[in-house]
C-alpha cells in the first residue's frame, strides 16, 4: 500500500504520518520518504529535476522492495502542482502525465491520497519559518491549488480533510476509517 500525505506547510502532515506509522510498524515494515525540492534552484532545472524525482517516486513505490509492505510518503508530486505555478513560475501540469505513465499498472490501485489543508490565518499562525509565504492570499491561493490538484489526480483512493479546529486525534481517525473503508490497512 501507498499512502501520500498532501498539503499546506504547518497543517500537521508529519504528525498524522508518525499516528498511522506507529500502528503499521507493528504489522509490517514501512519506509517513509520525505520530498521536497531544492531551494535556489534555476525555475528550468528545478522543473527537470523534480520530473526525474517524481517519475523515480513512482517506479519505487509500484516496483516496490518486496520487503516493505507500506510506503508512506511525506509531500509527493501534488506539491508540486502548488509551489511550482506560485512560487518557481512555471506550468508543473506535468506531474498528471507522470501519474498516467503508473496509473494502469495493478499496485496503482492500492495508492492513497491524504489531503490535509487548514485556514489561511490558523497555518500561518503556526509557522516555523520554513514556508514559502506567511501572506494570507498566497495561503488561499496554495489551498486552492491543492484542491484542484487533489480533484485532478486520477490516484483511486482520495481523501482531503479541512482541518477546521479539529483534535489531532479526531483527524487521525477520518484517516484510519478512510483507509480502512477503502482497504488500506486492516483493523
Amino acid at each position: 500500500m501507498n499512502f501520500i500525505f498532501e498539503g499546506i506547510d504547518n497543517v500537521g502532515k508529519t504528525t498524522q504520518i508518525k499516528l498511522l506509522l506507529g500502528e503499521l510498524a507493528k504489522k509490517a515494515l514501512v519506509h517513509v520518504i520525505h520530498y521536497q525540492a531544492i531551494p535556489g534552484m534555476d525555475p528550468a532545472d528545478a522543473k527537470m529535476y523534480s520530473s526525474k524525482l517524481y517519475m523515480d517516486m513512482f517506479s519505487l513505490i509500484i516496483d516496490r522492495i518486496p520487503n516493505y509492505r507500506y510506503y508512506i510518503l511525506d509531500r509527493s508530486h501534488i506539491g508540486e502542482f502548488v509551489y511550482g505555478h506560485i512560487y518557481r513560475k512555471y506550468d508543473p501540469s506535468y506531474i498528471f502525465a507522470i501519474e498516467d505513465k503508473f496509473s494502469m499498472l495493478p499496485m496503482w490501485n492500492q495508492t492513497f491520497l491524504i489531503t490535509l489543508l487548514d485556514q489561511p490565518e490558523a497555518v500561518i499562525s503556526r509557522d516555523d519559518g520554513k514556508s514559502f509565504s506567511t501572506e494570507i492570499m498566497k495561503k488561499k491561493l496554495e489551498i486552492d491549488r491543492f484542491i484542484e490538484a487533489t480533484d485532478r489526480s486520477s490516484i483511486p483512493h482520495k481523501l482531503t480533510i479541512f482541518n477546521n479546529e479539529r483534535s489531532i486525534v479526531d483527524i487521525h481517525m477520518i484517516i484510519k476509517n478512510f483507509l480502512i473503508d477503502r482497504g488500506g490497512i486492516e483493523v
